[in-house]
């Protein structure tokens, strides 16, 4: 006795063939939402050739993702994991039919609708993948086929695909108590509701999980925002947390807190066999600058920032992420002054990004350069437009200044118009304008009507300031006042992948650093 949906697909078999292993015989499909370990590979084997084998259970699939693959290589597969192509998931589809239905106000959620939003999947994974998409999955192959039949989880077009078709099926079917009648004007209403910020986190969070785990060192690891921030980082798969200090003191934190932290290593210091080396190579890099042998290992024993640094120079770590407990310019200060000069070419700047509902606004230099020269303000500039491009944001740069297109004579604002003609020299295909007092670079309008002649085609989306006393004000006003969320200070220039937290962060502000870190080693 079966429901009657079962019904539909019950068949009536001989008692020796009525088993799991066998109506496995010869399956075309399997869709398994059961337990792990509920497939197995004689059952595998006597299926069909080109088997469809959906192993949904959650977390373990009925047999692992690479199991199946290796067993039957003709197989499409799809599970219920991120971490594998063709992740099954139901993000794909509620909210986006909620969505469609609610909108036309329907009095039900029918066969038609459903079909709508299966038919709208099935075709959107035949399209061209976005570079939003790409850029979250890195190493991806995006080609129809065995390892994409599924649009991923956080591909926006999703939205734009499935609810317009909804709310077509239901108006079709009758079910809808108001009407659309204009499809493309509804899809562009709903592709006005995804703005830039909303996607940033996500997809440098994707990117961050592809590949191999980076190695972040921890200087800070009794910290409770530490440990917190560590736990989201293993448990969403985006680094491996290097959790330095004495062993027993941060075991005792992790289980004060009740973490569990599997999977990341703790390193005592005062246990590494290479901390010989590092002294002398600390030696190394600064004996003309007055440090001696006894200095450079006095220094190790009494800053394991400089021993995480150490440690990310020889390769043992991908990269560091410090300054929960202290100043800012305490740590990166000591931090610079270990770093030989051949290392500190590029100028190091600090870069906060700004994330809005609708726009993202990256602004520099904001914790190092007190008074920067023209030359100083354009290898900032430079920073600030990488920033930008390895978050996938297009940048379109804005000098600021307290004058308008030369407006005034003096003072900063001639020394902000010469950084700009340096940029343009270093940086000619990237676009750029000032100098520019700070409402007119984030307002296109306000330069369209007043300064027609501006070299930049939207909204400035990056900041670089006059001075530290500016940009660091200006961030802080921001992010306090204004409904943003601040991430960083972002290092710019750096010879290693190396940040510094500002002073007592929240875990949601570690994971955010340590997600940029993590793609940071990736380069």
């Amino acid at each position: 006795e079966v429901n009657p949906y079962k019904a539909r697909l019950a068949r009536d078999l001989p008692p020796e063939a009525a088993t799991f292993e066998g109506v496995m015989q010869g399956a075309d499909a399997f869709i398994g939402c059961s337990v792990a370990g509920a497939l197995t590979e004689p059952m595998l084997r006597a299926m069909a050739p080109d088997p469809i084998v959906f192993a949904l259970a959650n977390p373990e699939p009925e047999m692992p993702y690479a199991e199946i693959r290796r067993l039957r290589p003709d197989a499409v597969v799809a599970t219920g994991r991120s971490d594998h192509p063709n992740q099954v998931n139901n993000v794909l589809g509620f909210p986006y039919i909620f969505r469609g239905a609610l909108d036309v106000r329907a009095t039900t959620v029918n066969e038609a609708m459903k079909r709508a939003a299966v038919e709208a999947l099935a075709a959107l994974a035949k399209q061209e993948v976005s570079d939003e998409v790409r850029r979250a999955y890195p190493g991806r192959d995006f080609t129809f086929g065995r390892e994409y039949l599924i649009p991923t989880p956080f591909d926006s077009r999703v939205l734009l695909e499935v609810a317009p078709a909804v709310a077509a099926a239901a108006m079709a079917s009758g079910v809808a108590r108001r009407r659309i009648h204009d499809l493309q004007a509804y899809r562009d209403h709903l592709e006005g509701l995804l703005g830039p910020a909303r996607q940033l986190r996500r997809t440098l969070i994707r990117q961050a999980q592809a590949g191999p785990r980076r190695r972040i060192c921890f200087p800070e690891a009794k910290e409770t925002a530490i440990l917190r921030a560590c736990q989201i980082l293993l448990d969403e798969g985006i680094c491996q947390p290097i959790l330095l200090g004495r062993e027993r003191q941060i075991r005792g934190r992790i289980e004060e807190l009740g973490l569990e932290l599997e999977g990341a290593i703790v390193i005592d210091p005062r246990r590494v066999p290479e901390r010989e080396t590092f002294a002398e190579e600390l030696y190394r890099l600064n004996q003309r600058r007055g440090l001696t042998r006894k200095g450079a290992a006095r220094r190790l024993d009494q800053s394991r920032n400089l021993f995480a640094l150490m440690m990310v120079r020889a390769g043992l770590a991908d990269g560091m992420l410090t300054g929960a407990t202290r100043h800012y310019q305490e740590v990166i200060g000591p931090i610079l002054a270990a770093l030989p000069p051949e290392e500190r070419r590029r100028r190091i700047a600090g870069v906060y990004c700004l994330v809005y509902e609708r726009r993202v606004l990256l602004l520099g230099d904001t914790t190092l350069h007190i008074d920067p020269t023209p030359e100083q303000l354009a290898e900032i500039a430079c920073g600030v437009v990488e920033v930008a491009e390895e978050l996938g944001i297009p940048p379109r740069v804005a000098f600021v200044s307290y004058g308008d297109y030369g407006s005034v004579r003096h003072g900063s604002p001639e020394r902000v118009r010469r950084a700009v003609a340096l940029f343009r020299e270093m940086r000619p295909e990237v676009e750029a304008d000032g100098e520019m007092q700070a409402d007119t670079a984030v307002s296109a309008a306000k330069r369209e009507a007043n300064f027609p002649f501006s070299l930049l085609s939207g909204d400035a989306n990056c900041l670089v300031f006059p001075n530290l006393d500016a940009g660091n004000a200006a961030y802080k006003l921001l992010a306090r006042l204004s409904e943003c969320e601040a991430i960083g200070p972002i290092l710019a220039g750096m010879p290693y992948a190396v940040n510094v937290l500002q002073l007592d962060p929240t875990p949601e502000e570690v994971v955010d650093m340590a997600v940029i870190t993590s793609l940071a080693a990736r380069r």
